[in-house]
């Protein structure tokens, strides 16, 4: 089992809240000065973590065209979600 099954991936939040691809990816970007690498999120770089991202993968969790993976915390993910919903809401 992964070893990110606690994380949810930027994919998650686009597909669950219905939402078009790339909408999370650039809510996190929002608010990325506010976060922390390692506490807040972690980014999945391919070269290191192969095995981890074909977990997700596998798990459908990424969108296939996914190379570099972020993967948010719980509390995090709700933030993003919230930041997402709002910019698609807003036309952007």
């Amino acid at each position: 089992m992964s070893a990110y099954r606690q994380h949810v991936t930027l994919s998650e939040i686009d597909h669950g809240a219905g939402l078009s691809k790339g909408t999370a990816f650039r809510a996190f970007k929002s608010l990325v000065e506010t976060l922390q690498e390692g506490v807040d999120y972690e980014v999945l770089h391919h070269q290191q973590a192969h095995k981890s991202i074909a977990e997700l993968r596998a798990a459908g969790r990424l969108y296939g065209s996914s190379i570099n993976v972020i993967v948010l915390t719980a509390n995090v993910a709700e933030r993003v979600s919230a930041a997402a919903q709002a910019l698609a809401a807003s036309g952007r």
